[in-house]
């Protein structure tokens, strides 16, 4: 895992790339959003992954209670124009998934909340990768038909009245039959639907062509044609009856089965979609109710456009996707994401799945750092490096992944986010370290030669004097002599040298540790923070750290460089006891808080080392007393020196549990 002091971003590419996906998702949103149809996407598990509001306003329902239901809730009890019952596997979204074929003009009633009937006209559009066979999602928009049906039911219950009463009194009533067809002939000019009243033409019996007998107003409106009465579709429809259009063979499927059809056509000389619906009145007679959906299907291009320049930016940067549903554990992967972890892309991933992917060593890590990321009193950021074995080869690599957790009352929903093959940078970033630990390891021998050498220097003439008066003592003792004043005098310089010895030692650590300090107001979070990234970068990397500092702590009075060495010092002897261990998850816990006595803050610094015995807890802060084979005894006594002269404490806690503790305190600022 990465730490949290860390910055995410690993490439300079990275804010192009997530200002074009929030430019592209905005796009999207907002036209969806603007949009008089309702918009729904299914995927191919049915269930409901977006709906705009115009969706919510026609289907009675909030787009809390639509999301995540496998179909529309509205719809399951759905019926034909007829009012029979419509099989949900034979509505349009379900067809359009199952076969992949587009399903248009389709007629379906349902109750609203208010008990009332509702009637929407539903066309469904499949969402079929480059190269696959069946569809990936589908896309579902609607109109609210009901005032229209009303309409309609009331025409049509109106002329079936007027038939009847035909049928009674026709001889009397031939004015009242005249009033009736000006009223109809009223509605058909007045509607706002593009109205074509056409006639058929046959040539060697199959048909051929149409006559324009009446259009209303509305049909040139949208259409855009003029003046068409009494011509051929052939004259005044662009593109029509060549050998690429179909239209003839749709009409002769109305001719043979009397039920109404519907399709969509582009009419490139307009720049415009229309979606056309033919209805059979009379023998050989035809009515066309032709609907502009330029804006529709242009809202539908941009919806792919958006999706297609997500797959793009998320390609060019090596990013695999996650979405994580927290409730059902269950997640969807992209084919990326899955050969990371070595699975097929017509298996479900769980988390399971995901954790058991996870290198044993690193396992207790990520799920400490996905409960961290699932808790409602946190930020819901997930940032990880961890290693990854692939199931299918075996092979191992290191990976980042990044989130965001989505919280809904409280409860943790859905984790969503990138992930990202690090392993050559992880291979790059060892070998730096390794070459940065090189350097400090012979800098480091450089500073105890020379330590040595100033030690050498104060000691040496004390010790030849010890040296002088003890074999002048000895030979007092073997000649016999009976003046016990001359051994007296002896054995007292040697004592003397000896204290002075110790003396020039201490005067020696005192003038190395306890120089002048300046002292200034300081961020103790930021020194912890940035003691993190220095450890790292000095070739003690490979570990976990498991940072927590105390919000809004008040600022201490030290010198930041000091700061930052007595920490740095404390990390690296936790990583070189734990790589001297062989402990696999290495991890340390960094914890930044105010004192008991609201006087000083306390950081504490815990590895997962194998810990430290009461003999050496006794010991470990003497000058050149050391349990590493390498180490010179230097760094914990110079580190105690360093927060004793800023009126702090330092020391090791045996009783902590595993593990080496240290704590030191550094007082507020004033």
């Amino acid at each position: 895992m990465k730490p949290t002091s860390q910055d995410p971003d690993s490439g300079p590419s990275r804010p192009g790339v997530q200002h074009d996906l929030l430019e592209s998702a905005m796009l999207y949103r907002s036209l969806v959003a603007a949009m008089s149809e309702g918009v729904c996407v299914q995927t191919a598990d049915h269930e409901v992954v977006a709906v705009n509001p115009a969706a919510e306003r026609i289907l009675g329902q909030p787009s809390a209670k639509l999301l995540g239901q496998l179909g529309l809730t509205p719809l399951q009890d759905a019926v034909h124009g007829d009012g029979s019952p419509f099989p949900a596997d034979l509505q349009p979204a379900a067809v359009a998934l199952t076969t992949g074929r587009a399903q248009a003009g389709v007629t379906m009633g349902f109750r609203a909340p208010n008990g009332s009937r509702t009637w929407i006209s539903v066309n469904s559009q499949p969402l079929i990768a480059d190269g696959q066979a069946t569809p990936y999602a589908v896309v579902t928009t609607f109109n609210d038909i009901t005032e229209k049906r009303h309409d309609g039911e009331e025409l049509a219950g109106y002329r079936q009245r007027y038939r009847q009463h035909l049928l009674e009194v026709v001889e009397q009533r031939t004015a009242e039959l005249r009033s009736s067809e000006n009223r109809y002939r009223f509605l058909f000019r007045n509607m706002q639907e593009g109205l074509a009243h056409c006639r058929m033409i046959f040539r060697d019996g199959a048909a051929a062509d149409f006559e324009f007998l009446e259009v209303n107003p509305a049909f040139e409106t949208v259409t855009g044609l003029h003046d068409v009465v009494g011509r051929r579709m052939t004259e005044v429809v662009p593109g029509y009856g060549h050998s690429n259009d179909d239209s003839l063979s749709l009409f002769a499927c109305v001719v043979r089965t009397g039920e109404p059809a519907q399709w969509e056509r582009y009419f490139a000389a307009i720049h415009k979609w229309f979606s056309v619906t033919a209805y059979r009145p009379a023998e050989n007679e035809f009515v066309f109710v032709v609907v502009d959906i330029s804006e529709r299907k242009r809202a539908l291009a941009e919806l792919q456009a958006s999706e297609d320049r997500l797959r793009l930016a998320k390609t060019a940067a090596g990013l695999g996707i996650f979405d994580w549903d927290m409730v059902s554990r269950t997640g969807e992967w992209d084919d990326l994401a899955r050969s990371f972890w070595g699975i097929g892309t017509d298996e479900t991933a769980t988390f399971d799945t995901f954790i058991n992917g996870v290198h044993p060593d690193d396992r207790a890590v990520v799920q400490a750092t996905v409960e961290r990321a699932l808790n409602p009193g946190g930020s819901g950021e997930f940032c990880a490096e961890y290693r990854v074995v692939n199931r299918a080869d075996g092979g191992v690599r290191y990976v980042e992944a990044n989130g965001k957790v989505f919280f809904e009352g409280g409860r943790a929903m859905r984790l969503i986010g990138t992930v990202e093959d690090v392993s050559a940078q992880k291979l790059a970033d060892a070998e730096a370290q390794a070459w940065r630990a090189e350097l400090e390891r012979l800098a480091k021998q450089q500073v105890a030669a020379h330590t040595a050498a100033a030690i050498a220097h104060e000691l040496n003439q004390p010790l030849v004097s010890i040296s002088a008066y003890s074999e002048a003592a000895l030979r007092i003792l073997r000649g016999g002599s009976k003046n016990p004043e001359k051994l007296m005098h002896a054995l007292e310089g040697a004592a003397v040298q000896a204290q002075r010895a110790g003396h020039t030692l201490h005067e020696l650590l005192d003038f190395l540790h306890k120089g002048e300090v300046v002292s200034e107001s300081v961020d103790l979070n930021q020194i912890v923070r940035e003691a993190v990234g220095i450890a790292e970068e000095g070739g003690y990397g490979g570990f976990t750290p498991m940072v927590e500092l105390e919000p809004k702590l008040p600022a201490v009075q030290a010198n930041r460089a000091h700061m930052q060495k007595v920490m740095v010092n404390l990390l690296h002897n936790g990583v070189e006891a734990m790589r001297s261990a062989g402990v696999p998850s290495a991890a340390i816990v960094i914890t930044v808080r105010t004192a008991a006595d609201h006087s000083v803050a306390q950081v504490t610094v815990r590895d997962s080392g194998p810990g430290l015995d009461a003999e050496t807890v006794h010991r470990i802060f003497e000058p050149f007393f050391t349990t590493k084979p390498s180490g010179i005894g230097l760094g914990l006594a110079i580190s105690r020196a360093l927060v004793e002269v800023h009126g702090g404490q330092l020391w090791a806690d045996l009783d902590s549990g595993p593990g080496a503790t240290f704590h030191f305190t550094v007082p507020f600022a004033s």
